[in-house]
């Protein structure tokens, strides 16, 4: 079988569903008096920005939140830009981080990558905009936020700041260097840091473009759920957010998703050295030599997840940025308080296991995930007449999305969080016919109303975009989805008695939470 790479986030398959910002001033001879007059342009604390009108939403796209991480910064945390003085014409993306993907319109490539984008209402209703901080997926190792399909025009439009930000991604955002680790503290988690950078630029610049410090909501999908959950434990990022959304994932679930790649600070360390000994480099200023895309492609992801790749480079829990033991801290509630919105979508699986393996393969994707119990897992999802290879695989996949997202929501329910919770199952034809389901990232073109005009919508789906948009958007606003903009079925906190989720559809209805002790049963081979 062909090899196939793609971002952990969204796909081809789910699209069928369905240039940069100049370092220059617009106008050089520009003074600040006039900066003053100019409504498309707002005094951040590193300079003023300028950017670009559409109907009643104003967008910057490609501001510097830290410094280029080129050169001798490259795999060292992220440092705070230069100031500037003249107007930075910000209506063009920047580059997203260097990867491995197939070329968008719109969409470039670079090392200096750490610019963010953001969308705001021209005439906003209100003083003190709710902020939403959008964190993209893709495996760490692909994605971008200046993706078509996480557009902040429509949350713009309904008086929410949107900003889209990006991180370092595969080994420029996750290698670990012994230098480094010693003067700073973190053993990789590059790409998490620039997370932080960002959040800290969102704290102290977004009420310059009149959104409110005090309300902001952090949000990722898939990999961009995992880097959610890590902020919400990370102590480095304590106050600069009070809501979280994990759609598909979350650290807990990590080891069953990468088993390469665990989070085990040792195997990280361990992992780092062979992939610098694999690369010939001894030192920190070798490997700052190298070609970047090299870097790229030699840690990249690998779709199919029967055929992992052999130097993937995920978060560490390396006990500074990220706790070493993160659910061992969540039963302690020893992490950022927030409301939770989170869940899963139906059939996770369908995108990283193709049709037709083989029992071998299935058996070798468990041995290597679970290592000295891979029997016992063996024994409970057996390859016999009524499940395949290509399903028993599919469904490891759809409980390792639930164990990282549905963790956080029994351990905060327990502890007296506002915590709501939701299966999407929506039904797509198409989708169906591709044997795909409601499969990973459908969501997202709901959530920020960003479907392809050529996807033709039944008036009830068309009312449930709208459903489930402003339940995110009440949510984003005040803490509960069902406070603010109409909606339908009213959604039940989720608490520790009940457990009822919200399964989103046409016909949204609440439940009670589903294979409950499959989830349990996952949850205690790792933790």
């Amino acid at each position: 079988m062909k090899k196939r790479w793609i971002w952990f986030g969204a796909t081809t398959a789910v699209l069928l569903l369905i240039s940069a910002c100049g370092r220059e001033s617009a106008d050089d001879s520009s003074k600040k008096s006039d900066q003053q007059t100019d409504a498309l342009v707002v005094d951040t604390r590193y300079g003023p920005v300028k950017g670009r009108k559409k109907a009643d939403v104003v967008s910057f796209k490609g501001i510097p939140f830290a410094a280029p991480p080129v050169e001798e910064l490259r795999f060292l945390p992220p440092e705070t830009p230069e100031k500037w003085t003249k107007t930075l014409d910000c209506t063009e993306f920047r580059p997203s981080a260097i990867q491995v993907a197939k070329k968008e319109d719109g969409i470039t490539y670079d090392e200096d990558c750490l610019y963010l984008n953001l969308w705001k209402p021209a005439k906003p209703k209100k003083e003190k905009l709710p902020v939403l901080v959008f964190i993209h997926g893709g495996a760490y190792t692909q994605g971008s936020p200046a993706k078509t399909m996480y557009d902040g025009t429509r949350f713009a439009k309904d008086n929410v700041i949107q900003i889209n930000i990006p991180y370092r991604l595969s080994a420029l955002g996750n290698l670990a260097f012994p230098e480094v680790t010693e003067k700073y503290g973190n053993v990789g988690n590059l790409g998490t840091l620039d997370q932080i950078k960002a959040l800290e630029w969102v704290k102290k610049n977004v009420a310059a473009f009149g959104g409110d410090p005090e309300n902001i909501t952090i949000s990722g999908e898939s990999a961009g759920a995992f880097s959610v959950s890590n902020l919400v434990m990370s102590p480095s990022a304590k106050g600069l957010f009070q809501r979280a959304i994990l759609e598909s994932g979350g650290i807990v679930g990590q080891p069953m998703v990468v088993p390469k790649s665990t989070g085990d600070k040792q195997q990280a360390l361990a992992n780092a050295e062979l992939f610098r000994k694999h690369l010939q480099v001894g030192t920190l200023e070798e490997a700052q030599q190298l070609d970047a895309q090299l870097l790229a492609e030699e840690s990249q992801f690998s779709i199919d997840i029967t055929k992992p790749t052999d130097y993937n480079l995920w978060p560490t829990f390396d006990g500074k940025v990220i706790p070493e033991n993160p659910y061992e801290a969540l039963q302690k509630g020893d992490y950022n308080s927030v409301d939770l919105l989170a869940g899963y979508n139906t059939d996770e699986g369908t995108l990283f296991v193709p049709e037709g393996i083989s029992e071998a393969e299935y058996q070798r994707t468990i041995r290597l995930t679970f290592g000295d119990q891979a029997e016992e897992v063996l024994a409970k999802y057996p390859v016999d007449e009524t499940h395949n290879a290509t399903q028993r695989a599919r469904d490891i996949f759809y409980y390792a999305m639930r164990l990282g997202s549905e963790s956080f929501a029994n351990e905060m329910a327990k502890q007296g969080k506002n915590v709501y919770y939701y299966n999407f199952d929506l039904n797509m034809p198409k989708l169906n016919e591709q044997g795909l389901g409601t499969a990973h990232a459908m969501e997202l073109f709901f959530v920020f109303d960003t479907i392809p005009e050529e996807v033709e919508l039944t008036t009830e789906k068309e009312q449930f975009k709208e459903d489930l948009h402003n339940r995110w958007l009440n949510f984003i606003v005040s803490g509960d989805p069902n406070q603010g903009e109409k909606t339908g079925i009213e959604w039940p906190k989720y608490s520790e008695e009940e457990q009822e989720i919200l399964v989103l559809n046409e016909d949204t209805q609440v439940r009670e939470r589903p294979n409950q002790a499959d989830v349990d049963f996952f949850l205690n081979k790792f933790w």
